[in-house]
């Protein structure tokens, strides 16, 4: 089995980030229950996303893989598992997705009408 733990580069900033982070930590939580979330940090400053990444990687435990997930996006989940094990198989980084969805209220808002309320049921 692959060790996946999951780096969130994640500052809150005001309420429409902290909603997109809510729906986006409770769609990988229903998804992909047995990867650990970890947010990382920035220091002090401008948002750094990269040092937020480390911070995450540090903290995540043993790992195989290393998803690094935006807080205000998602991603289909079974292509998200094919990158995983596609980038454990080759050692090769995976980009999985062919169509990238912002979480503004254009992108969010259909997702959680739709299917978002029952998938933050946790």
């Amino acid at each position: 089995m692959v060790n996946v733990s999951v780096a969130v580069p994640y500052r809150e900033s005001d309420d429409r980030r902290k909603e997109l982070w809510q729906f986006t930590y409770c769609w990988l939580v229903k998804h992909h229950p047995n990867w650990p979330i970890v947010c990382g940090s920035s220091p002090d400053g401008p948002f750094n996303r990269g040092a937020a990444i480390n911070d995450a990687a540090r903290r995540g435990g043993q790992w195989d893989v290393l998803v690094v997930h935006d807080a205000d996006n998602i991603c289909d989940p079974t292509a998200l598992r094919r990158a995983v094990n596609w980038s454990y198989s080759t050692g090769q980084v995976y980009y999985p997705f062919r169509t990238y969805t912002y979480l503004d209220e254009f992108g969010l808002d259909p997702v959680w009408w739709t299917q978002g309320q029952a998938a933050c049921a946790v």
